[in-house]
């Protein structure tokens, strides 16, 4: 039986049959479910029923809603080999890339490119004047920049004085960046405008790289010993706050690693997304999120691939196809169960 559902995305209703039993039926958008899906929460529902039929005292949490053959497959699923985390950070397997590869693309951004030497040299000259600013392990530093190819190096920058970097969204009210700065403990935040954040709205230097250009221009550009190991962290991302005060999580350098490494097979195959634009193969992925330097570098440029930046035209269209007026309308489906 299809029915047409608009109210909500799935739905039960229950049917009495004349031999005393009881029948429910599901409703659900085809747009959102699958069939397969909704038998499988038909039957998880059913698993519930029959044993708090069975123990109507039985607390809720203390029944097991999978089959005996899901139960099964799990723990098969889950009793796979065990992979040590590797002692290693984003900043020794890009410098790996560097040196195999120093003249192929890094990155793509408004036309011009950066190959993978002038990529770490930018990001070594920046990195000198960051620790002359206390940037080390065990601190913050925050990057209030646009989504650019000076977004990378920074990043790249901060990671390499074993500092974690913490995203700050200069579209963002000041109220916002400054109490997200200040809770993170950020000693230092790197500005890609004058305007971008000023030094009265956070408890921390700003640095306005633009107006630093021919200091930067002096200092070496070598590769200096990483002082990070895989258990510093590597950047603090912050959640939206829409149902409270933001918080902010912090990842290692070993836990960026060891997620990579678990999916670079389909990274190289062209289904694994990152930050902002970026090619592998030469397919193209698209992120609103432009932060996720750490894991952009082992999907992307550890293989020696390519980022390439997109122009927010193509990230607007995306958002206008999301809320065309049908875009989440469908046909619902309704399905029958015994209980």
């Amino acid at each position: 039986m299809i029915r047409e559902f608009e109210k909500k995305p799935i739905g039960r209703y229950l049917i009495d049959r004349n031999d005393g039993g009881s029948q429910i039926g599901i409703e659900y958008n085809s747009d959102l479910f699958d069939a397969s899906s909704i038998i499988g929460f038909a039957g998880h529902y059913r698993e519930l029923v029959r044993k708090l039929t069975a123990a109507p005292d039985a607390a809720l949490d203390s029944v097991d809603m999978l089959t005996a053959a899901e139960r099964h497959d799990l723990i098969r699923v889950g009793s796979g080999p065990s992979r040590p985390v590797r002692d290693t950070t984003i900043v020794a397997g890009f410098e790996a890339q560097v040196r195999r590869a120093p003249q192929a693309t890094a990155l793509i951004c408004s036309g011009s490119e950066m190959t993978y030497g002038e990529l770490n040299q930018a990001a070594n000259r920046l990195a000198v004047l960051l620790r002359e600013h206390g940037a080390k392990p065990g601190t913050t530093v925050g990057i209030c920049q646009p989504r650019r190819a000076d977004l990378v190096v920074s990043m790249l920058a901060v990671l390499k004085t074993g500092a974690a970097y913490l995203p700050l969204d200069p579209a963002h009210p000041a109220a916002r960046v400054a109490m997200i700065a200040a809770d993170a403990g950020a000693v230092l935040i790197l500005a890609g405008a004058a305007d971008a954040i000023s030094s009265a709205d956070v408890d921390a230097p700003v640095l306005v790289l633009p107006e630093l250009a021919d200091q930067l221009a002096a200092l070496p550009g070598d590769d200096a010993p990483s002082p990070a190991s895989s258990r510093d962290d590597a950047y603090v991302i912050y959640t939206s706050g829409s149902t409270g005060q933001p918080k902010g999580v912090a990842i290692e350098h070993g836990e960026v690693g060891a997620q990579a490494r678990s999916e670079i097979a389909g990274a190289l195959l062209g289904v694994s997304e990152s930050c902002g634009i970026y090619r592998v193969h030469r397919q193209r992925f698209v992120r609103r999120q432009p932060f996720d330097f750490p894991m952009m570098v082992d999907r992307g440029l550890h293989p020696g691939q390519w980022i390439q930046f997109a122009d927010r035209r193509i990230g607007a269209a995306a958002q206008r196809r999301a809320r065309a007026p049908n875009a989440c309308k469908g046909v619902h489906r309704s399905r029958s169960f015994d209980t």
